[in-house]
């Protein structure tokens, strides 16, 4: 942690929320994916806090958060914890950057509430109901619910949590993802595997909300898709259809890195991200 930045509690439609916070200005607010939470984005927080007012939070049951009572992993809870951070923290109109499910997430509050929303930077979005409209993509879907999600859904139910966490991983982040992080990244991960292990055994329409290509048109809010050179190829498929879709939406490659591209390749990350704000 840098020195500077402590983490803070905000509470919010009945949970306990940590957060860390840096900075003065336009809002911006990052949306972290599945097993991640306010500590992945410790070192945006450090470098975009020289230019915005910076926040980065634990999304509910996701570490170090009390684990809340009854929690099924559903999408519209994670958005109206989104939209009511934004209200408590009298943020008003923001710049939401995500990774993966925080995309997601970041997706749908602009359709739920746009006038909370100056932009969206949307890495590799698991629009996963989109892909069943695409060409190739029902096949993609069955494929990674098949090698990946439903497997590691079965690991959890055994109580095999490392288990699990490494057979997802090798879905959404591509080959020998595991074994590829150090022991203290892997330690961090699962301090969040719990909340993925209730993920894979909620109705895969809750966890996923659907979202069709008619109402990504009615997104208003300047939106950046980043992909990763290295990434699964459904995610190539899934943001070139949401770029179609989202009027103003553009994307940008970000080279050596798959999936969780701002741990990855975070100085070609920060970069682009940082120059497509600025022009917002």
């Amino acid at each position: 942690m840098p020195e500077r930045t402590s983490v803070k509690t905000i509470l919010v439609n009945g949970t306990e929320l940590h957060y860390v916070e840096r900075g003065k200005g336009v809002p911006v607010v990052f949306v972290h994916g599945g097993l991640g939470d306010f500590r992945t984005w410790l070192p945006q927080v450090e470098r975009f806090g020289a230019h915005y007012r910076v926040v980065s939070y634990s999304r509910r049951a996701h570490y170090p958060n009390a684990w809340p009572d009854g929690y099924e992993a559903a999408m519209a809870v994670h958005v109206s914890d989104l939209a009511a951070l934004i209200r408590e923290l009298d943020l008003g109109r923001t710049h939401l950057v995500g990774n993966s499910y925080g995309s997601y997430i970041a997706l749908v509050l602009a359709l739920r509430h746009p006038e909370m929303v100056r932009s969206l930077v949307l890495a590799e979005p698991p629009l996963h109901p989109l892909l069943k409209s695409l060409p190739g993509g029902e096949a993609m879907l069955a494929g990674f619910m098949e090698a990946a999600w439903e497997p590691a859904g079965r690991a959890f139910l055994e109580g095999d949590m490392e288990g699990g966490v490494r057979l997802f991983m090798e879905g959404a982040v591509g080959e020998g993802a595991w074994e590829k992080l150090p022991p203290r990244a892997r330690n961090g991960v699962m301090k969040d595997a719990p909340e993925l292990a209730v993920a894979t055994q909620t109705s895969f329409e809750r966890h996923m909300l659907p979202i069709t290509c008619d109402e990504l048109r009615w997104i208003e809010a300047p939106t950046l898709l980043l992909r990763g050179e290295n990434s699964p190829p459904m995610y190539r498929l899934i943001n070139d259809e949401v770029a179609r879709c989202i009027p103003q939406a553009t994307q940008a490659l970000i080279p050596d890195a798959a999936h969780v591209l701002h741990t990855q390749n975070p100085e070609r990350h920060d970069s682009i991200v940082l120059d497509w704000l600025a022009q917002r």
